[in-house]
């Protein structure tokens, strides 16, 4: 694997000093990335039915730290733009760039492969490297996501009492029913972040509860990486790399005999020292949030793919990085408040502290995408990023109602169209439409999406008329791309029975409670469609 590594990286400095003397150097590196190509593809498999084997054969945990490296190798270098990625260099043909993407499928099969065999020490042994590789480098982020959203699902490092994780502002207050990471400087702006903490609260959990429950209260989740404590804890209460009650087959194979029972010891010896530095930390989990949170804003396309499917895998397991991008959202279309004019203090963003609360008083405002070019770009790209995000499923678009991502929709269709790119708005009502039209029919054996209640029924179409009915002499007006979008979701909202009365015809409470019975009830009609504007 390293062999096949080093192989597919291209050193393009010496490449063009060797062009100068040598003309086939570009034939012969294509023939030697080509073979090697092959011989990875079968290496991989070889990898593949390994692991498996392991499996079944009853191991608990296969720790082999070379692997892990070569694996992470070698996705950085198969998402590289080498020869054969690029139709346009010398050498490249479709059955080289067919095969450099099956050995890249391949690479995370393997690695899916391993977490979901022993899924018991996934989070410290395969997960905790994964996270700490991919944030040192830039071009480690496409890879290491890509790992990160291929390796399926995370059910197993969860606590299996009610939790909830919580995105807090700098450093919260931890008790013994919480988990938190250290203060890490999180996104909230395209120009810089707050320190926040990622809580991992375990809700109605007996607080009599011995160490031998830690799984089941903590998961594979720690606070920290390393306790100086932990080796004065008593054998039968010593952090193991395994749940407790649950033994390792190959040493309990090797402990009943007597000749191969120093190796059962050592092997326990083993565990226990890797044990303490195999932890998933809390903060690793916040600074995989940040990163997240921070590649929402990317212009580059598989960046930005890859970052849709880590959102929706991360938002399941229920860490709040929707929540992140949601507030980074906001922050960038109306701007961060300045606390006290320019010398003050900038608003962190985080919970508890909202950037938008001085933009209605006298505080002077910094950003927006009134102001800044960067803050409507970043706009454009998180909502075309939650767009893709709710068109995974019926369980992403519940997890936007559930964090309101409508106001953020609405802060976008009530702004000027002008100070924002042109299929900002359009995004918008398509991300509105995925949200609350979206049925049976756009997924397959998909369950119907819960019915939108009246009033923000009322609010959304509310929106999307003045959005429909806006005048040249009112501002700028909608693109063509923005008003098919906008009549096509209220043909939608108005396809559910008795909501076209709701959207047209609306009363005040009051005259229709303090009016007798069979009495005239007074009622406004809304402007939903004016067919001479529709019509042009």
């Amino acid at each position: 694997l390293i062999r096949c590594a080093g192989a597919l990286n291209l050193n393009l400095d010496a490449l063009m000093l060797k062009l100068k003397d040598d003309g086939d150097t570009i034939g012969s590196m294509y023939a030697t990335q080509y073979a090697h190509a092959q011989l990875l593809e079968i290496t991989l498999k070889t990898c593949y039915h390994l692991l498996q084997g392991l499996q079944q054969a009853g191991l608990l945990q296969y720790r082999h730290t070379e692997l892990l490296h070569a694996l992470l190798l070698l996705a950085d270098r198969l998402n590289s733009s080498l020869v054969g990625m690029n139709p346009a260099l010398t050498g490249s043909n479709p059955e080289f760039r067919l095969l450099w993407r099956h050995c890249l499928v391949l690479t995370c099969k393997v690695f899916r492969t391993w977490v979901q065999s022993f899924p018991l020490v996934s989070g410290g042994q395969l997960l905790q490297p994964l996270f700490r590789h991919m944030r040192v480098l830039p071009w480690h982020f496409v890879p290491g996501l890509l790992l990160l959203a291929t390796c399926g699902k995370l059910d197993s490092l969860l606590p299996s009492v009610p939790h909830a994780f919580e995105l807090v502002p700098g450093k919260g207050v931890e008790d013994e029913q919480t988990l938190q990471s250290q203060p890490l400087l999180m996104p909230v702006s395209t120009r810089g972040g707050g320190l926040g903490s990622v809580v991992l609260k375990a809700l109605n959990a007996d607080r009599e509860q011995g160490s031998e429950d830690r799984m089941k209260v903590r998961g594979q989740f720690w606070a920290s990486e390393s306790v100086d404590q932990d080796w004065d804890i008593p054998e039968q209460a010593c952090v193991q790399p395994l749940p407790s009650g649950v033994r390792d087959s190959l040493v309990n194979s090797l402990g009943r005999s007597a000749q191969t029972s120093g190796v059962a010891i050592a092997l326990n010896l083993v565990g226990r020292v890797n044990g303490r530095r195999e932890r998933l930390c809390m903060s690793d989990v916040s600074e995989m949030a940040a990163l997240v949170s921070q590649c929402a804003l990317t212009s580059d396309p598989l960046l930005h793919l890859t970052t849709v499917r880590v959102l929706e895998k991360l938002t399941y397991v229920g860490i709040p990085v929707l929540e992140a991008v949601l507030r980074l959202g906001e922050v960038a279309l109306k701007g961060t408040s300045i606390k006290g004019g320019s010398s003050g203090s900038t608003s962190t963003g985080l919970s508890g502290d909202d950037p938008l609360q001085g933009l209605d008083g006298g505080d002077s405002v910094r950003g927006g995408a009134e102001r800044d070019a960067r803050d409507r770009r970043a706009v454009a790209r998180i909502l075309m990023l939650l767009t893709r995000f709710g068109g995974r499923g019926p369980k992403a678009r519940r997890a936007l109602t559930e964090h309101k991502a409508e106001s953020l929709c609405q802060s976008v269709l009530a702004h000027n169209p002008a100070t924002l790119p042109p299929m900002t708005v359009t995004h918008a009502i398509r991300m509105l439409t995925l949200m609350y039209c979206s049925g049976p029919h756009d997924d397959a054996g998909a369950t119907k999406d819960e019915p939108m209640s009246v009033p923000k029924f009322r609010m959304i179409s509310k929106a999307l008329s003045f959005l429909l009915n806006r005048t040249q002499e009112e501002g700028h007006l909608a693109g063509p791309a923005a008003m098919a979008a906008a009549l096509d979701l209220l043909l939608r909202l108005n396809s559910a029975r008795g909501m076209c009365l709701n959207l047209l015809f609306s009363t005040s409470e009051e005259a229709a409670e303090g009016a007798p019975q069979g009495s005239p009830i007074p009622v406004s009609v809304s402007c939903a469609f004016r067919l001479a504007t529709c019509s042009q």
